[in-house]
C-alpha cells in the first residue's frame, strides 16, 4: 500500500486473505470494500471452474462485478479461456479481464455486443514476460474501457504512476499514437472509476458532486495538466486522499487537511510524510 500511496494511486487489488479482523486499510483494497451491501467485487487468479463461472455470472446479473486474470499471454490457444466465459454466462458488463493479451478483435466485438466491460492492460508485465501485449486499440474501439495496472512487482513497474511511463512509450512507438494524453490518465482514473462505480454504486474517479473522495495532487511540471501527470515521478506527488482522508503526502498539506501524527519518510530523495495511524 505505501509503494503504491507514493505513486499517487488511491485503490488496489489483489491484496492476500486475512484470517482475523483487520484494523484498516490505508488505501482503498478493491474487493473488500462494503458499501453498506455486502462484497460486490469477486475476483480470480486462477482458471475458474464452470461452477465457478456459473456463480459469477449470477453475481455478474445482479449488478456485482468479477474480475478475472484472462487469456494471459499472446498464445492463440488461450482464446478457449474466453469461450469457456462466453458459455457460462459471464461476458457481459462487470466483466474486468486483466491482461486478455490473447484476444483478438472479434472477442472484444463479442463482449460488447454482450454489455460491455473493462480490461486491465499492464504493459511492462506483458512484454516483458511474452513480448506482446494486449490489443487496447481494438478494445477501445469496440467501447471496452481500458484501464492501466502494473501487474505484480517481479515483472511489473512500482505503480501505475510508472506503468503510464511504458503506456506512452508504446503508444508512441507502437501504436502511432493513437490515444491522446487525456485518454491515458483517464486509465488510471475516470476509467477504472466508472468500471467500479457500477459494483460500488458509488462515483468515483472523477471529481463530481457525490462522488468517493479518493484525489492525488502533483506538482505541476506542465502546462498541459494530462502531460503533468504522464510525466510526474514519486518526487511530484503532493497529497493523496483516499475517501477524504489524508494518507500521503507533504507534510504542511498532511497536517491541514487534518492528517493526525504524519510519520515521516524520504521517497526519491524528498521528505514526505506518510499517516499510519489507521
Amino acid at each position: 500500500e505505501v509503494k503504491a500511496a507514493v505513486g499517487g494511486v488511491t485503490a488496489i487489488q489483489g491484496s492476500p486473505p486475512v484470517t482475523r479482523a483487520f484494523p484498516g486499510w490505508m488505501l482503498r483494497n478493491v474487493e473488500k470494500e462494503d458499501f453498506g451491501h455486502g462484497q460486490s467485487i469477486f475476483q480470480s487468479v486462477l482458471v475458474a471452474t464452470g461452477a465457478q463461472l456459473d456463480a459469477n455470472a449470477k453475481r455478474l446479473a445482479d449488478g456485482k462485478a468479477f474480475i478475472y486474470h484472462l487469456a494471459e499471454g499472446i498464445d492463440p490457444v488461450l482464446r478457449s479461456e474466453f469461450e469457456l466465459l462466453d458459455d457460462h454466462g459471464c461476458v457481459q458488463d462487470g466483466l474486468i479481464g486483466i491482461h486478455s493479451t490473447a484476444l483478438a478483435d472479434d472477442d472484444y466485438a463479442r463482449w460488447k455486443r454482450q454489455g460491455g466491460g473493462a480490461i486491465v492492460w499492464s504493459p511492462l508485465s506483458n512484454l516483458w514476460l511474452y513480448g506482446g501485449t494486449t490489443d487496447v486499440v481494438s478494445a477501445r474501439k469496440h467501447g471496452l474501457r481500458v484501464c492501466l495496472g502494473s501487474d505484480w512487482t517481479p515483472s511489473g513497474t512500482r505503480n501505475v504512476l510508472g506503468e503510464l511511463k511504458v503506456a506512452q512509450r508504446w503508444n508512441r512507438t507502437a501504436l502511432d499514437n493513437a490515444f491522446d494524453p487525456e485518454e491515458l490518465v483517464e486509465m488510471v482514473t475516470a476509467n477504472p472509476g466508472k468500471t467500479l462505480a457500477r459494483p460500488w454504486g458509488a462515483p468515483v474517479g472523477q471529481l463530481v458532486e457525490g462522488g468517493l473522495a479518493d484525489l492525488a495532487c502533483f506538482t505541476a511540471v506542465h502546462d498541459d495538466p494530462w502531460k503533468t501527470v504522464l510525466a510526474a515521478t514519486e518526487r511530484n506527488v503532493q497529497l493523496v486522499v483516499v475517501g477524504g482522508r489524508a494518507v500521503y503526502g507533504n507534510r504542511s498539506l498532511l497536517v491541514r487537511a487534518g492528517a493526525k501524527s504524519p510519520e515521516s519518510i524520504t521517497v526519491g530523495g524528498i521528505r514526505r510524510a506518510i499517516v499510519m495511524d489507521l
